[in-house]
């Protein structure tokens, strides 16, 4: 067989359709904690507009692809209204404002900005040193760093802050574009960061955000991309910094429930040039065309009334038992000299204990196969020895319960005795297991 692109073999394994094949393989009952989903469905008449959109045959035809009037505008109401963002269309007398592009998902939409802000490692340039490099901060969205590496761009993981925060390290950031603009590393293209955070569940404050832009804004060919995918998960509608060199990102994945609809959108600076919006319509026109025109209508729906973001916060209001749940069952780790962190959009973030930090993927693998439970391991998210726990699925109640019942007695055993030589004993004796035809997990 011909061989594969270099670009396709350097990226990361997708860690959630890994981790699905390893429940899977565990058989039925394993519940997971791992995918970060939610478990509600859009609003009732967003659905209805999904239905009677399909009944329309403009939805079988082509469409706009940037996304539907419909859809953009309602889009550009909302980051004005509840975010104080300028748009195009609302702000007279601005060299510049923000516009709407829909993508097929948050995910499509990371992917579109590593092609059209970075170029692949070791592209030519008329002036070194060349490529820009695209930041992310340890711990990572495992998938941004997928799309970037499929994107082929030069990519550089940068630290978390020192303070043990789990916000990013705005000291290093500064330090590094600074190099950057002296020559004496590569310029900063892209900078890339979650809040309300995934993994870390963290959420940083407005003094944070603007620290971010005034560190990016430092170099002329930087661009910071804020991911508020979670935004709807905070008590009141974030104050979004806004700046000509500042992309926003977000999706209706989380907040609506509508992961299976594939709807995200990015806000961008438009100076009247049309540089960027001419560069996403010709990622779009190339990959998705435009996000399908029955989840188009939906989301729009999810925006208007009835819905909106008191429908939303509605949602994630009735989650706290879920969250309480599941950050008491991890508190045998925290007595053992462990950690918990976060809590905020649908993530617990886990430090594990010192005896365990060394093998994280271990620990998953014995907490899926023996106790039934999964979640994430922080070695997917570029941060070894730690976990993610999700909280947003199962429903709150006895689903929910019984899987923080098993998350906690994994918790209590792997810090008790036998521990982390447990968990090894017991992986090395399941891919003996496998190796003689039994069956197992493929990760």
């Amino acid at each position: 067989m011909p061989p594969l692109s270099r670009r396709v073999e350097a990226t990361h394994p997708p860690i959630i359709a890994l981790m699905r094949q390893l429940v899977a393989d565990a058989g039925p009952g394993t519940v997971s904690l791992g995918q970060g989903a939610v478990h509600w469905a859009p609003p009732a008449r967003a659905l209805a507009a999904a239905a009677s959109a399909a009944a329309d045959p403009a939805t079988s035809a082509y469409g706009d692809d940037m996304g539907t009037a419909e859809l953009r505008a309602a889009l550009r109401a909302s980051l004005a209204a509840e975010h104080g963002l300028p748009v195009v269309g609302r702000e007279e007398g601005r060299p510049w404002a923000y516009d709407v592009a829909v993508t097929a998902g948050a995910n499509q939409a990371v992917a579109s900005l590593a092609l059209a802000l970075t170029d692949p490692a070791g592209a030519p340039s008329p002036a070194p040193p060349s490529p820009g490099v695209a930041v992310v901060f340890a711990p990572y969205y495992f998938n941004a760093v997928m799309a970037l590496q499929l994107a082929g761009s030069a990519l550089e993981v940068a630290p978390p802050a020192p303070d043990g925060s789990w916000a990013p390290d705005v000291a290093w950031l500064r330090g590094r574009v600074a190099a950057g603009l002296a020559g004496r590393a590569a310029p900063v293209a892209m900078v890339y960061v979650v809040s309300p955070g995934n993994p870390t569940g963290v959420t940083l404050g407005r003094g944070a955000l603007d620290a971010l832009v005034a560190a990016t804004a430092a170099c002329p060919s930087t661009w910071l991309v804020l991911d508020s995918t979670y935004s709807a998960f905070s008590a009141a509608p974030p104050a979004l910094p806004s700046a000509p060199h500042v992309i926003h990102v977000g999706s209706f994945s989380k907040a609506f429930g509508a992961a299976g609809w594939r709807v995200g959108w990015i806000a961008f600076p438009e100076d009247g040039s049309g540089s960027l919006g001419r560069a996403l319509l010709k990622i779009n026109d190339t990959w998705p065309i435009h996000a399908a025109h029955a989840s188009q209508a939906l989301a729009v729906a999810c925006l208007g009334p009835g819905a909106g973001r008191a429908w939303a916060c509605q949602q994630v209001a009735g989650l706290a038992p879920s969250r309480a749940a599941a950050r008491a069952a991890l508190e045998p780790l925290v007595a053992a000299g462990g950690a918990v962190s976060g809590g905020d959009a649908i993530y617990w973030w886990v430090t594990l204990p010192p005896a365990c930090a060394g093998d994280d993927a271990s620990v998953v693998r014995w907490l899926v196969g023996k106790h039934g439970v999964a979640v994430v391991p922080g070695s997917a998210c570029g941060s070894p020895g730690h976990l993610r726990v999700a909280f947003g699925k199962p429903a709150p109640g006895a689903a929910f319960d019984e899987a923080a019942r098993r998350l906690r007695a994994g918790c209590e055993e792997l810090v008790g005795v036998g521990g982390m030589d447990g968990v090894r004993a017991w992986v090395a004796e399941q891919q003996q297991e496998r190796g003689a035809g039994g069956k197992g997990g493929r990760w």
